[in-house]
């Protein structure tokens, strides 16, 4: 039997659900709804009187009327009324968007401040004024507004939804990207992970201690950079979607199995054990994460010359060990590797492995268990 599902979050959540990129989902779901870039917020309040036309983004091509999509089943709050038409058993939800795009408020009333394609509309533009709400700027108010209205969202479930079993998807931006046998750092991507990703967390965390939810559990994800959608800060290699797929799968063995047993604590405490391990996982990530730090100034060197550079780390250093590798790429190959002790290492790059002209470094660290944490970025010219 195929498993219905509807999806209320970013394309790390939505994309589980593409045939282009995963390409066998069709086997086991059916997704019923797919809602992006509204926010739990904006969801919960009345919908929004506008004019269709307002919102059109022109030219009306394939992309943007799905833009204009997202839109009107923002301001329409097509969240709660599709739930009530569509009979599904799980919805996947993330709350990547109620961080990343915030609030507006319209003449008193609140919809997701979705920037990335509003500001295309006559809507926006014809907006005397624009006032926004971000969980970074003003985050006490924010998180009373969030908290309000994702108990309301949960009665809501509970009340219209019964039979329908919510996912939590911890979705975190990442920025480190597997490029073939190379790895490439993204610092404009870091920069809006340390915006937004302890944000996420903070949301994620009320949803797992007060609710009843499953939680997909994540494995040290890296970017794609062959991604559909492109490089992105949450468009993930392959084994993200296949590792989501068979959780999923496994969650529905469990429902069955409780149902077949005519017992309910069967899945219950297996979402129980779930709730437990994200957040063993989470505290876990939080202590052992280390941060590289150290000489990324541009450099000038005539071919055959030897660049040496120091770094170290920076964290918690009473949880995690103190050994690793830096490893710098340039042109998609592995230039230069050094071994880290005692939390400090210095890299030497020999610049006869580097074409003439300007050369883009990525130098990465790599944790005890061979998984890339953090980076660096420096140019190298040589003349």
């Amino acid at each position: 039997m195929v498993i219905k599902v509807g999806v209320f979050g970013s394309c790390a959540s939505r994309d589980v659900f593409n045939s282009s990129i995963n390409a066998n989902y069709k086997d086991y779901f059916k997704n019923y709804m797919g809602i992006s870039r509204s926010s739990i917020i904006s969801s919960m309040q009345p919908p929004l009187i506008y004019d269709e036309d307002s919102i059109k983004i022109l030219p009306e091509t394939k992309e943007n009327l799905y833009f204009t999509k997202e839109i009107k089943s923002d301001f329409t709050k097509r969240l709660l009324t599709h739930l009530q038409n569509v009979d599904i058993d799980y919805l996947i939800m993330d709350n990547d968007y109620d961080v990343f795009l915030g609030l507006l408020y319209v003449d008193n009333q609140i919809i997701t401040n979705n920037h990335i394609v509003l500001k295309y509309t006559d809507f926006y533009k014809n907006l005397k004024e624009k006032p926004v709400l971000t969980i970074q700027d003003n985050t006490e108010e924010y998180l009373e507004l969030y908290y309000d209205c994702c108990d309301k969202l949960f009665t809501f479930f509970e009340e219209k939804c019964p039979n329908m079993q919510v996912v939590l998807n911890p979705v975190r931006k990442k920025f480190i990207i597997k490029k073939n046998n190379s790895f490439e750092f993204r610092k404009d991507f870091k920069h809006r992970a340390n915006l937004d990703n302890d944000y996420i967390s903070l949301l994620d965390e009320y949803i797992v201690n007060n609710y009843d939810v499953h939680v997909l559990l994540h494995d040290k994800e890296l970017l794609d950079a062959n991604h559909k959608w492109g490089c992105g800060p949450v468009h993930y290699e392959y084994k993200y979607y296949e590792s989501i797929t068979n959780q999923l799968l496994e969650m529905e063995e469990v429902n069955k199995l409780s149902k077949l047993n005519n017992n309910p604590h069967i899945n219950s405490r297996y979402k129980q054990y779930r709730r437990r391990i994200y957040s063993q996982q989470t505290k876990l990530n939080k202590l052992k994460t280390l941060r590289l730090a150290g000489d990324h100034a541009n450099v000038t060197k005539k071919s055959g010359e030897v660049i040496f550079k120091k770094y170290h780390l920076v964290g918690n250093k009473h949880y995690t060990s103190d050994c690793g590798k830096l490893r710098a790429y340039s042109n998609d190959e592995l230039i230069a590797e050094s071994d880290i002790e005692s939390y400090e290492s210095t890299i030497y790059i020999q610049t006869k492995n580097l074409p003439k002209g300007e050369n883009r470094v990525h130098l990465i660290y790599f944790d005890e268990t061979d998984y890339p944490q953090d980076g660096l970025n420096f140019i190298v010219t040589i003349i």
